[in-house]
C-alpha cells in the first residue's frame, strides 16, 4: 500500500470533538491550498447520514455533490479529527499515490476543481452518486480492488452524466416496472382509529359488498373481531333506496380460498408421503406391461405402462367393499407405474385432448338442462376468441381483465380432472389383464370390471394433486374472482357457464362421499351423512368446505348478475342492464334455461333428508333463486356442517 500523506495541522476550533482514540503522530506537511469536502464528519462514529443531506456545503451542480462514505448500506460517516486531515491531501499527490476507481468522464477531466474525496470501506460494494442525489447501483467488490481490509482513502473524478454501461436499463414494458408505477402508494393514517380499523379488516378480511366496492369495510363496533358480524359499511346501506341493487348480507369469505378439488392422500400405502409424485422402488422383474384404464368420462381410455412390485406389510393390494353387510375382500394386484413423470406428462396430455369431449360423455345420463348447459360450454369456448399475445400498451389492461377463452380452456382442464378424482376406475379389455379377474356377485362395486391395482390408483391421487389440481386451480379461481369483483358486462355470459359447471360439481362431489358412504360403512351407522367424523377420515369435513364455498359462489354470483333472472322481461331491450353484453343466441339460451328451471323447481328436493345436496339440480337452482327484498337479504340454503351431524342422516 502505497504512504499515506501527513495531515494538515490546523487549529481545534475547526473540528469536531471526536471519541476515537488520535492516531499516531505523522511529521506535519506543507500546508496545501484550501479544499472543501463532500463529507462532514459527525460526533458519533457510525451514524448513517443519508445522501444529498442539507448539511452539504458543496451546491447541487458541483462535482462531488451527493458523494458519502459508502462503509455500510447507507454510506456511513466514521471520519475522525485524525482522518479528515489524512483526506486534506493535494490533488497532485493524491493522484500520484492512489488508485483510480473509475474512468471520468470527458466532461469531468476537463473540470480543473477536486473532485470530492470518498472513504471507501471493507463491503461487498461501493456507491456512486449522480447530481441529482439518486443511487446508482453498487460496483462489484471485484472491480475495487482491494487486498486487505480497512479504509483507504480514494480519489474519485465524479461524472456528470453516468456511463450507459452503469445503469441497466429495462424495457418500458417489463411487468414489475409496470406493476410498481401502477401500483398505489400506501401511507400511514394520521388517525389511531383508522389504524386500527385497518388492522382489524386485514386480519379479517372485506366484506363482499365492501370488496368489490372498494370501500372501507368498517368492523362492527360491538364485536370488531367476528367475522361474522357485519360491518358497519352494510349496516349503513339504505335499503329503502332505488340506488340499492345488491341484497347481499355482509359475507367476509373470497372465491379464491373455495375448495373444489379432493384434498390428495388416500391412506393406501406408505411408500410415499401424502401426495409425492414418486416411482415406488423394489421391482420383483424386469417386465413391463401395457394397460388401459377409464371412468366412462370419454371415449379415449388412460394408456399405462405398469410393472410388478415386491409389496410391503404396509401396502393395500385388495379392494374393500360390503356384500350384504358383511366386509369383503378383492385381490387387486401388486402394480404400480413404471414411469411416474412420464405418465404425470401423459396425463396432463390426456386432459387437454379429451376435456371438450368430456363436457359431453360425462353427463350423458343427467337432467336435460345439465347436458344442454354443458354442451354450450364446450360450443362458447370454439366460438370465443384465440387469445393474442398483448402489446405494452394493452398488457396492463389484459392483466385485470383475463382473456375468457384461455381461462374457459383452464376451467375446463381442471373440472375435467376433478372428475377423474371421483368415482371409480377400471381396467378395460384393450390392454393386458393383469392376471386380475372382473368382480362378481350383485354387491360388487365393479360388475364385470376389473379392479385398478391400488398403488396405481395411489400415484395417480398425487398426480392429479400436484400436477394438475395445484397448477391449475389457483389460476382458475383468481381469474374467477376477477370477473365477478369486475363490470365487464361482455363475459357476463362466461361467468354464467363456469358457475353453473362449479355448481354442478358439488352436486356431484357430495353424491360421490354419500355413495362412498353408504357402501364402506360396514353395517354400522356413520356420524353423519358423509362418513364418520373422526382424524382418519378427514373426507367429512372436506365436504363441509365445499358446500361453504357453494355458498361463497352463490353470494358473488348474486352480485355480480346485478338482476332477477326469474323477473327479467325478455322481450323488452336489454338496454343498459347486465344482460347487455349478450348476443340474441346467448340471451334467447339463458332466457330458455330459466323457464326450464322454474318448471323444475317442484320436484327438486328441498331438504337434507330428502337428499338435496347430492341433487344435481339443487344447487344450480340456486343460481336463479336470488329472493332480492328490500326488507331482507339474499337466504343462502342450508349447508352440511360438522357441528350438527344429524342433519340429512334422518
Amino acid at each position: 500500500m502505497p504512504t499515506v500523506p501527513p495531515p494538515v495541522t490546523g487549529s481545534p476550533d475547526q473540528y469536531s470533538v471526536s471519541p476515537f482514540t488520535p492516531l499516531p503522530s505523522i511529521p506535519t506537511p506543507p500546508s496545501p491550498p484550501p479544499f472543501t469536502t463532500a463529507v462532514e464528519p459527525l460526533p458519533i462514529a457510525g451514524f448513517p447520514l443519508p445522501l444529498g443531506n442539507p448539511s452539504f456545503p458543496l451546491p447541487a451542480g458541483s462535482p462531488g455533490y451527493g458523494h458519502g462514505v459508502s462503509g455500510g448500506p447507507a454510506g456511513y460517516q466514521i471520519l475522525t479529527r485524525e482522518a479528515k486531515d489524512m483526506l486534506l491531501a493535494t490533488h497532485t499527490e493524491l493522484a500520484e499515490t492512489m488508485p483510480k476507481v473509475s474512468r471520468p468522464s470527458p466532461e469531468t477531466a476537463a473540470l480543473s476543481q477536486v473532485s470530492a474525496l470518498t472513504l471507501r470501506g471493507p463491503h461487498p460494494g461501493a456507491v456512486k452518486g449522480l447530481e441529482n442525489s439518486e443511487w446508482i447501483k453498487p460496483e462489484p467488490l471485484e472491480r475495487l480492488g482491494w487486498n486487505e481490509p480497512g479504509f483507504v482513502p480514494v480519489k474519485a473524478p465524479l461524472p456528470l452524466q453516468p456511463d450507459a454501461g452503469e445503469i441497466e436499463s429495462k424495457p418500458a414494458s417489463e411487468p414489475d416496472r409496470e406493476n410498481a408505477r401502477d401500483r398505489k402508494k400506501r401511507f400511514r393514517f394520521d388517525e389511531e382509529r383508522l389504524r386500527r380499523e385497518t388492522s382489524n379488516t386485514r386480519s379479517m378480511g372485506a366484506c363482499l359488498r365492501c370488496h368489490n366496492q372498494r370501500v372501507r369495510c368498517i368492523p362492527n363496533k360491538e364485536d370488531s373481531t367476528s367475522r361474522v358480524a357485519p360491518c358497519e359499511t352494510c349496516l349503513k346501506v339504505r335499503r329503502d333506496s332505488k340506488k340499492t341493487i345488491h341484497n347481499i348480507p355482509c359475507l367476509r369469505f373470497k372465491v379464491t380460498s373455495m375448495s373444489i378439488y379432493r384434498p390428495g392422500g388416500l391412506g393406501l400405502t406408505r411408500e410415499f408421503t401424502y401426495t409425492m409424485v414418486v416411482d415406488v422402488p423394489g421391482s420383483r422383474d424386469n417386465l413391463i406391461y401395457n394397460i388401459e384404464m377409464t371412468q366412462g368420462l370419454c371415449r379415449d381410455p388412460v394408456r399405462l405402462c405398469v410393472r410388478r412390485f415386491q409389496p410391503k406389510d404396509t401396502d393395500i393390494s385388495y379392494r374393500r367393499y360390503m356384500d350384504d353387510g358383511r366386509p369383503k375382500k378383492q385381490d387387486a394386484g401388486a402394480f404400480c407405474l413404471a414411469d411416474v413423470e412420464r405418465t404425470a406428462k401423459e396425463f396432463n396430455a390426456y386432459l387437454e385432448r379429451n376435456a371438450l369431449e368430456g363436457l359431453e360423455e360425462a353427463v350423458k345420463g343427467s337432467d336435460d338442462i345439465v347436458k344442454d348447459v354443458f354442451v354450450m360450454i364446450a360450443a362458447h369456448y370454439k366460438f370465443l376468441s384465440d387469445p393474442v399475445n398483448p402489446d405494452p400498451d394493452t398488457a396492463k389492461d389484459s392483466r385485470k381483465s383475463p382473456d375468457q377463452k384461455e381461462f374457459l380452456q383452464k376451467m375446463i382442464r381442471l373440472w375435467f380432472g376433478i372428475r377423474h378424482g371421483l368415482g371409480k376406475a377400471w381396467i378395460t379389455s384393450g390392454g393386458e389383464a393383469l392376471g386380475t379377474s372382473p368382480g362378481a356377485g350383485p354387491n360388487h362395486p365393479l360388475q364385470g370390471r376389473m379392479s385398478v391395482p391400488r398403488m396405481i390408483v395411489a400415484q395417480f391421487d398425487s398426480i392429479r394433486c400436484e400436477r394438475v389440481y395445484k397448477t391449475l386451480a389457483p389460476e382458475v379461481l383468481r381469474g374467477l374472482d376477477t370477473f365477478l369483483t369486475s363490470c365487464n358486462k361482455e363475459a357476463w355470459f362466461t361467468v354464467f357457464l363456469v358457475t353453473f359447471l362449479l355448481l354442478h360439481q358439488v352436486a356431484v362431489i357430495s353424491f360421490d362421499r354419500w355413495r362412498y358412504t353408504r357402501e364402506n360403512c360396514e353395517g354400522r351407522r356413520p356420524d353423519t351423512r358423509y362418513g364418520n367424523i373422526s382424524p382418519q377420515n378427514p373426507l367429512t369435513g372436506w365436504i363441509e368446505d365445499v358446500h361453504l364455498g357453494a355458498v361463497t359462489l352463490l353470494a358473488h354470483w348474486h352480485y355480480f348478475k346485478r338482476c332477477d333472472l326469474m323477473a327479467v322481461n325478455w322481450d323488452e331491450t336489454a338496454g343498459e342492464s347486465a344482460l347487455a353484453g349478450l348476443t340474441a343466441p346467448q340471451r334467447a339460451f339463458v332466457r330458455d334455461v330459466v323457464e326450464r328451471v322454474r318448471a323444475k323447481l317442484p320436484s327438486i328436493p328441498a331438504t337434507p333428508a330428502e337428499g338435496c345436496w347430492e341433487h344435481e339440480l339443487f344447487w344450480v337452482s340456486r343460481m336463479f333463486l336470488s329472493e332480492p327484498s328490500r326488507e331482507a337479504d339474499w337466504t343462502p340454503p342450508e349447508i352440511f356442517t360438522r357441528d350438527k351431524p344429524s342433519v340429512g342422516r334422518e
